[in-house]
């Protein structure tokens, strides 16, 4: 039986109203496997048309679950100081998983705001790499704060473009979106890991210009 895998709906260009035409169109003949962030038009579009639905959501991450999401990721609970895990809370008293990914990363101390988070991450892995923070600061303000496009080209970017897509998918920041099956090595499109990383370093390039 064919079927359709999406991850990442609420970022795609499928439109609820697509979703309510495939069901029509195909019922559970071709079934959907979709990922996506909270949306409630994808969701209403998906309860409301189909016939049979599933939906799993993710379980909060509460001070009984962090020992284990951090150990998941090769971090200790230890290293996560009182002042970080504070810094990483939703408004409902739960942790944001990416906040704890992200502290992880930039070493679990000495951080007590999101930005402070945001600032060691992405410092931590450029300068691991060797890459230029100021490079990567202004490149978001050149693509995405003119653009507002999340998929960069990667494998038809100029060479000055492309150079530093290769040096930050070097040091992990960007990755693959639209692979490339004639050559795996030079996919069509790449992304930012996480979209909050390229929404912090082209707020850090707003700031400086001020």
């Amino acid at each position: 039986m064919p079927s359709f895998v999406l991850d990442g709906l609420s970022e795609s260009e499928i439109s609820p109203k697509t979703l309510r035409e495939h069901v029509a169109a195909f019922g559970t003949n071709v079934p959907l496997l979709l990922s996506s962030r909270p949306s409630k038009t994808h969701r209403e579009a998906i309860e409301q048309n189909a016939s049979a639905w599933i939906i799993l959501e993710p379980e909060r991450l509460t001070d009984d679950t962090l020992n284990a999401f951090v150990q998941v990721y090769g971090g200790s609970i230890e290293a996560l100081g009182a002042e970080v895990r504070d810094a990483c809370r939703d408004t409902d008293g739960t942790y944001l998983p990416i906040l704890i990914r992200l502290a992880i990363l930039a070493g679990g101390r000495g951080m007590q705001s999101i930005r402070d988070i945001y600032a060691g991450t992405v410092n931590q892995i450029l300068s691991t790499k060797g890459v230029s923070t100021d490079d990567a600061v202004r490149f978001c303000l050149d693509t995405y704060w003119k653009t507002g496009e999340r998929r960069l080209r990667f494998a038809d970017a100029p060479r000055e473009v492309k150079n530093i897509l290769v040096a930050l998918m070097g040091a992990d920041l960007v990755v693959a979106a639209e692979t490339n099956l004639a050559d795996p090595d030079n996919p069509h499109s790449v992304r930012f890991f996480h979209d909050s990383i390229q929404s912090y370093l082209t707020a850090v390039a707003l700031v400086r210009e001020q």
